[in-house]
């Protein structure tokens, strides 16, 4: 306790006014401070003997030769969409879209842990298009004229306000499914809106004009906190409240950014993260506190996290097949590979934890490219044919100079 004491000093020393408490609820989405402590109690107990895992170097793109491409004329329709035709790219979301912990080594310096958002699978755009594997530096290789991706670090404590850094991915770390579009757009979960508003502050009239991909990976916050624990709010994590909020969230979206592709990764099915609870030595201990539902002991509440993930997939599933997002000028489209993944084993049969954070929970870099590769995969692939899961390894798709964007307006044309 006296080591937990004087560290916690020396944090707020050097971070300044970083309350490590605070941020832990908050990136978690734990309601119970009380219980925010204890994690962070456990994440300075494991730093002072925790055995590093690296995973390597990163696969990049400098060996991608693929001759990706924009339309000669800009289309009119988004189910015509080549992978060059978008030029403005953005993401909507939470810890996961933030990259949170992605180059983090140590639980002992998670007060200092970073949004690695220039990694982000979905958005980030670090370095060239040559380098690290994500949807955005695949897009650069067809449009080098791209905008709209992250790069760099920020903080939990300034996250997407960090325009410079963050640019359009507006995830913020600990959203909520519930939350994506509350009455009040100024507060903390209003992403939906926040997208229009930065997007005519950096590209004014072009943020209309322009062809955008919106990516929404939204719902483990959710999944967390589905169970009936003592500090949970059942309600909050209904399918019924989760469907409602992306409604509104589509709608909004629909009359305030038209020439939008929204394309949803579904939640990950949390209950899974109970199989790499031994994994560690502190991954019981993170995981009971970051996922008490997902990570429970107790089956039937594991048990309910799966049916809620059932429910809210099928759900964006739903609104994908809804002909009020299928028009010319918007779409949805579900990306599913994460529907049935399984945390990623090593050749004598162990979870390889280079795919994790040392939160045991949390993308490192090495798994944010991996998830990058399986969602290319998934978005110039026709629906009702796109892969439901990722392995470790997986090779980059190349398409065709003519394959679309697969939407649900293009099923069989345009090599969808």
């Amino acid at each position: 306790m006296l080591f937990a004491s004087c560290l916690f000093v020396l944090v707020v020393g050097i971070f300044g006014e970083i309350d490590p408490i605070q941020l832990i609820q908050n990136v978690y989405s734990i309601p119970n401070k009380t219980n925010a402590a204890e994690l962070y109690r456990a994440f300075l107990r494991a730093g002072q003997d925790y055995n590093e895992t690296k995973p390597g170097p990163l696969p990049s793109l400098k060996t991608w030769e693929c001759g990706i491409t924009r339309s000669a004329t800009p289309p009119t329709s988004v189910h015509k969409l080549l992978p060059g035709d978008i030029d403005i790219v953005g993401a909507l979301g939470d810890s996961l879209t933030a990259a949170f912990g992605a180059e983090a080594t140590n639980p002992l310096t998670i007060a200092s842990w970073k949004e690695v958002r220039g990694k982000s699978f979905s958005i980030g755009g670090s370095g060239d298009e040559t380098e690290y594997i994500t949807i955005a530096n695949i897009l650069k290789k067809a449009n080098p004229a791209l905008v709209g991706f992250s790069v760099g670090d920020t903080t939990l404590t300034n996250g997407p306000d960090d325009v410079a850094n963050s640019q359009m991915n507006r995830a913020r770390s600990g959203a909520r499914a519930d939350a994506l579009l509350p009455v009040q757009y100024s507060g903390i979960y209003g992403e939906s809106y926040n997208w229009t508003q930065v997007g005519r502050s950096l590209y004014g009239s072009d943020f209309n004009t322009k062809w955008k991909l919106l990516t929404l990976f939204i719902g483990s916050n959710n999944l967390c906190w589905a169970c009936p624990c003592d500090d949970c709010n059942v309600t909050r994590h209904l399918a019924s409240t989760i469907k409602a909020e992306l409604i509104a969230t589509l709608d909004y979206l629909k009359a305030n950014s038209p020439r939008t592709l929204v394309s949803i990764v579904l939640p990950v099915d949390t209950s899974k993260v109970f199989n790499v609870k031994g994994s560690g030595l502190w991954c019981s201990t993170f995981l009971n506190s970051e996922c008490p539902c997902g990570s429970s002991s107790n089956s039937e509440w594991r048990d309910i996290v799966t049916t809620r993930t059932n429910e809210y997939q099928a759900i964006m599933e739903d609104l994908q097949n809804s002909a009020t997002y299928n028009t010319d000028d918007f779409a949805v489209v579900v990306q599913p590979f994460t529907k049935g993944v399984e945390p990623p084993k090593k050749t004598d049969g162990s979870y390889d934890m280079t795919y994790f954070a040392p939160d045991c929970f949390h993308f490192s870099a090495k798994a944010h490219a991996a998830a990058a590769t399986a969602l290319w995969d998934d978005m110039i692939t026709g629906i009702g044919s796109k892969p439901e899961t990722w392995w470790p390894g997986e090779a980059l798709n190349c398409p065709s100079t003519t394959q679309f964007l697969c939407t649900a307006g293009n099923k069989g044309v345009g090599g969808c």
